[in-house]
């Protein structure tokens, strides 16, 4: 095996349980390939998400520093669990790799999920970008569904999509 081929790894989550699977292949391929493991997730907008299910365009009615407080509070709650997520299922996945020495690094973005993992890779040199093919529920299924297309559209280096198994 070339140890040389993968350098840089990006594994794009949503960090649900059934997103789990693709995480193990993620670090196992970091761990067997001595590559640099990134783990991106790609944050909704709450304030457009807000207004989508609301049908009420809340930016035109209040002030642009009060909803980007709200924003920048729910991206960094959005951290905090995720961080807390990739603790626990990186503990869980280190105990089925003898002699695992990965240690990835959190990246958070918002914005088009499929840019912004495409993004991510770029600026990071990835030489390869993990994808889970479905969410945890029947929306994130069919988003994933279409993000997972959207990333292998754009990508300007291989991506692995891992079916992900329905819990």
């Amino acid at each position: 095996m070339n140890q040389s081929l993968f350098k840089r790894i990006l594994y794009a989550t949503d960090m649900s349980d059934n997103a789990v699977a693709a995480a193990h292949y993620a670090m196992r391929l970091a761990h067997d390939y001595k590559a640099h493991l990134t783990i991106v997730n790609v944050a909704t907008n709450v304030i457009e998400e807000m207004s989508v299910n609301m049908r009420y365009d809340l930016a035109s009615h209040y002030d642009k520093d009060f909803l980007d407080t709200i924003s920048q509070d729910s991206i960094d709650k959005n951290r905090r669990a995720l961080i807390e997520r990739i603790h626990t299922v990186y503990t869980e996945i280190i105990n089925t790799i003898p002699n695992c020495r990965v240690e990835p690094e959190v990246s958070i973005r918002m914005g088009n999920t499929a840019e912004q993992i495409v993004l991510e890779a770029q600026t990071n040199k990835s030489d390869l970008i993990i994808v889970g093919a479905r969410g945890h529920s029947l929306l994130d299924e069919i988003l994933v569904g279409s993000v997972a297309r959207g990333v292998v559209k754009r990508s300007p280096v291989p991506v692995m999509t891992i079916p992900l198994a329905q819990i």
